[in-house]
């Protein structure tokens, strides 16, 4: 448990020092994202509740961005474990070995196996335990909060690339 504390703690670190440029980078890249823009006045209100400390209101709401990016730009949910399962055996298996590429969708899917899947312990961010209202809003923290902008913005960044394949495979003759 030492471990996991210390990445979060470095974690926090990297989006808050420095006057938190940090998070400024990553809530402008998903304020600027054409995949988030359906979300863009949640997304908005998320970085000002942030911003103010209100956690307890961030996490619910960037677990529907999460959600919504997923099934909106990925055309797939996550609430079933054999669909991910496949969603990201095609994904991993298609981008070149050990690209960049095939690295994001890995976290991805570990992140998404964890916040998504069946096995829930309140104290940990869990999709199904805080949307159901089976988890403690007070330990819903910082690390919570920046676990999911960071989730949101490597969605939509892998969105982005998939979008970019598609519209490449589709002017070749």
């Amino acid at each position: 448990m030492v471990r996991v504390e210390r990445v979060n703690e470095w974690f926090v670190i990297y989006y808050t020092e420095d006057n938190a440029s940090g998070f400024k980078r990553l809530a402008g890249g998903l304020l600027s994202s054409h995949q988030l823009a359906f979300w863009k006045p949640l997304v908005e209100q998320c970085v000002r509740a942030f911003e103010k400390g209100d956690f307890a209101l961030c996490v619910p709401s960037l677990f529907l961005i999460l959600e919504g990016s997923i099934a909106k730009s990925l055309g797939v949910t996550f609430e079933n474990p054999k669909t991910r399962r496949v969603f990201f055996e095609r994904k991993i298996s298609a981008a070149a070995s050990g690209s960049i590429k095939e690295y994001k969708w890995r976290v991805v899917q570990v992140f998404t196996d964890s916040v998504f899947g069946r096995k829930g312990s309140p104290t940990k961010l869990h999709r199904h335990l805080i949307l159901h209202g089976k988890s403690d809003p007070a330990t819903w923290d910082r690390v919570y909060c920046l676990r999911l902008f960071q989730a949101i913005s490597t969605v939509a960044s892998l969105s982005k690339e998939s979008l970019a394949v598609q519209i490449e495979r589709n002017r070749e003759p």
